[in-house]
Order: structure tokens, then C-alpha cells, then sequence
């Protein structure tokens, strides 16, 4: 079941703050998500909101996951929540040029905004949104300090820019505002904000930026998992603690969940929210192709090279030797370069036959992407 839902105060409790949980997969991979919002200890109403979902278009699958942060209120915030992807899709590009399409939507979106006011208040909210194309492109966008965190063989790579005064501060000195920092606090525009770029904040929008950092990344065997996280969680977590605690949650609502706590543990101030996405999966037990042996690039869906059924817990390794990791197997094949040949493996209890099969590299890959999960 996928989730698409804000922060309600109909939930559950904990450490004395309100809380709101979910989870969902992929239609189409092993993709899984898991997310948790807890409110922090300061004295106003929950100001963060949340997407996570999947869905399914005439072109493909799309993961659609953000991090919304308000600020001075949660009205900016739940604008995003309900427009912001919707307006991103709408760009007719979208499919052929997402980059420019991000950019292009979210300029609109806070025009759009700003010009609803004051419908929706003097507040402002950050954003971090991915973007999952058929399982395979992520693209990650944020304006703000809600940070976007990404997994692979187990070490953290950062994919967003907190966007903070003191790292922009000659962008925001040209358009005729000031940086200060107070002791004890963190540094603010004029005097206010404690970021530099974001959604809403008419009041000082003309020292602000609203354009996001977007970047891009393929999602293959190596890629573990993703973290959206609000400054919550990054105030008391580096990004490869976070890492560390997640991967060693198999179910991602439960990983999300155990940031949270970790960070009030660590006694996090603010409001809390996590996104953990899993793009690893159990391989299904699948018969996988008796048909045409002539297949030689696996467009068909026709991966009878392999001979027979895949069981669950094979190996399968590409010709640069990573292995994609499947659980213990009954075949496990093993492609040599030299033949451009796959020689299968069947065990046996203790014993081992050996059989070639052709096959390439591709065919490989599509069996890793239309079998697993």
C-alpha cells in the first residue's frame, strides 16, 4: 500500500511528541519505503510535511518522495505537499529533460506562492524531493537544509547542498541583505532566517533564492538506500551515521523510525521527518524462460539461455565481477569474458556440475531488472 499523507495529530506518541508512520513498494521492482515524522520539543504545531508514493504513468513508474520543512507556520509546506510534484510532471519535458523541468517548477511553484499571499501567510518552507524513473534514474532536487542522503556498499554520499547564509552570503550581500551570527546561534538572514534559499518568506524574498540544486545518479547493484531527511535529523547525525544505523534495519519505516528516535535520543529540538527508501530486493521464485534459445539481447523478456529456472538464493555476477547480491542459490552463473559465455553453475548439496550457456552482459542486467522483487 503506498502513502501519500502530512503529519495528523490522530497518531501515535512518542517521547511526548506527536507522530506520524507509513511504508509502501514499487508496482514494478524491489523498491520499498518506509517514512516517520515525530514533533519536536519547541513550542508551536508540527510544521513538517511529507510525500511518499509510487505511481504508475503511461511511460513508466515514478517514486515520488520529498521532505517539506516549514517555517513561521505550515501552510508553505503543505502547498508543497499537495503542488510542488504535480507541477513538476505537468512540464511538458519532464520525460526527455527532467532537469530542466525540476527548475522550471519549482520557480513556478514559488511564484505561485508568493502569489497567494497572504493566503498562505509571511512562512516559508524548505524542500528536498527524489525522483525514482522506472527504478533505475534517481534525481534529487532542495532549496534549503533538508538534506538528501544516499547509500551505496554502505557509504554515505551526500546529494543535496544545505543551502545556509554563511555559504551564500555574497549572494545574499548583492541582493542587498546581511548575514548575521549572533553567539550561540547559527547565522541568519538579516537577523531572521536561518536559510538562504526557500519557498514563501515574501518578507525577504528579494535577499532569498528559491532555485534548487539538482542532481542525478543511476541506481545499480551497489546502490543501498536513500535518506530524506529534515535539519531534525542532520543537527545531531552525520550523514554516515545515518547511513550506518539505516542499513542495519531490513523494513525502511522501521529504519526511518529508529533515526527519529536516535536523533531525540541525541536531543533534537526540532520537528523530525524521515524517508528511507530500500532499492535492494529478494529475488522471487521465478521460472525464468523455456522458450527461443536464439535471444541474444533479452528485449523479449526470453532469458532461456539460462536454461531453466532461477531459484531462490541464486548469484548472478556481471563481467566487471559485482555480484548482485541475491540470497543462496540452487544456479548460480558466472559470465566469462574471454568465451562470451555464462557458465552455470548447478549445486547439488556438496556437489558441483558445470554447464556453458551463451549469453551476454545485457542479458544479465535484464534479468536483474525485470525478475527481481
Amino acid at each position: 500500500m503506498d502513502n501519500l499523507c502530512c503529519f495528523t495529530s490522530a497518531n501515535s506518541q512518542l517521547a511526548g511528541g506527536r507522530s506520524s508512520c507509513g511504508k509502501g513498494r514499487s508496482h514494478q521492482g524491489p523498491a520499498k519505503y518506509g517514512f516517520f515524522l515525530v514533533k519536536g520539543k519547541a513550542n508551536h504545531p508540527m510544521e513538517d510535511y511529507h510525500v511518499a508514493k509510487f505511481m504508475q504513468l503511461r511511460k513508466g513508474e515514478l517514486g515520488l518522495f520529498a521532505i517539506y520543512d516549514g517555517h513561521s507556520g505550515d501552510n508553505v509546506a503543505a502547498y508543497l505537499q499537495k503542488h510542488l510534484f504535480s507541477n513538476i510532471l505537468k512540464e511538458e519535458d519532464f520525460w526527455t529533460d527532467p532537469h530542466s523541468s525540476i527548475l522550471q517548477a519549482y520557480e513556478r511553484t514559488d511564484q505561485a506562492i508568493l502569489s497567494h499571499n497572504p493566503d498562505l501567510g509571511q512562512g516559508g518552507s524548505t524542500a528536498v524531493t527524489a525522483i525514482l524513473i522506472n527504478g533505475r534514474k534517481l534525481w534529487i532536487a532542495n532549496v534549503g537544509d533538508s538534506r538528501a542522503v544516499l547509500s551505496r556498499r554502505g557509504q554515505a554520499i551526500q546529494m543535496s547542498i544545505d543551502h545556509e547564509p554563511h555559504t551564500e552570503r555574497g549572494s545574499i550581500e548583492n541582493k542587498g541583505g546581511f548575514v548575521t551570527k549572533m553567539p550561540g546561534d547559527v547565522a541568519r538572514v538579516n537577523g531572521q532566517l536561518a536559510v538562504s534559499r526557500a519557498f514563501g518568506d515574501k518578507n525577504l524574498k528579494s535577499h532569498l533564492r528559491s532555485d534548487p540544486d539538482v542532481r542525478t545518479t543511476d541506481v545499480d547493484g551497489d546502490t543501498d538506500l536513500l535518506i530524506l531527511a529534515s535539519d531534525g535529523l542532520w543537527k545531531v547525525m552525520s550523514n554516515q551515521e545515518a547511513v550506518d544505523i539505516a542499513k542495519k534495519v531490513k523494513d525502511p519505516q522501521k529504519a526511518a523510525k529508529q533515526l527519529a528516535i536516535e536523533a531525540l535520543t541525541r536531543e533534537s529540538k526540532d520537528d523530525i521527518s524521515c524517508i528511507v527508501v530500500r532499492f535492494k530486493g529478494k529475488i522471487k521464485k521465478k521460472e525464468i524462460g523455456k522458450g527461443d534459445r536464439s535471444n541474444k539481447n533479452g528485449s523479449n523478456g526470453d532469458n532461456s539461455f539460462l536454461g531453466g529456472e532461477i531459484r531462490k538464493g541464486s548469484n548472478i555476477f556481471l563481467s566487471n565481477q559485482k555480484c548482485l547480491n541475491y540470497p543462496p542459490f540452487h544456479y548460480q552463473c558466472v559470465y566469462t569474458p574471454a568465451s562470451n559465455r555464462f557458465k552455470r553453475r548447478h549445486i547439488i548439496r556438496n556437489e558441483i556440475k558445470a554447464e556453458n550457456t551463451p549469453g551476454t552482459t545485457n542479458e544479465v542486467n535484464e534479468i536483474y531488472q525485470s525478475k527481481q522483487g
